[in-house]
């Protein structure tokens, strides 16, 4: 199957090349951030998680609103379960860094 060379259709490889060298420094930057945040908070006791796979889970998530975003009624149910997953990752975060604390002092 292949679209007809249009601009809109270029723009939008263009856009998905993007997002996904984003996605890549994304992954990047957090794992490095994680080293980080890890050292401090415990330098020899703390286990850093392995976080690529959320990041993969947000990248797969941002490219299916990427290709939703023509039709209304399907961008609309995907960002509700974008923002469902997003709340739901916010909460894992926020028990991992109180079980953290609570283990470190």
């Amino acid at each position: 199957m292949s679209l007809p060379r249009e601009l809109n259709n270029e723009l939008y490889l263009v856009l998905l090349a993007v997002a996904t060298l984003l996605t890549a420094g994304w992954i990047f930057v957090a794992n490095k951030e994680f080293d980080i945040m890890c050292n401090f908070l415990d330098p020899l006791e703390y286990r850093i998680p392995d976080e690529t796979f959320i990041g993969m889970a947000i990248a797969a998530a941002l490219t299916i609103l990427l290709f939703t975003a023509r039709n209304p009624l399907w961008f609309g149910v995907s960002y509700s379960v974008y923002m469902l997953l997003s709340v739901l990752g916010w909460k894992r975060v926020q028990d991992s860094t109180k079980r953290t604390a609570a283990y470190r002092w």
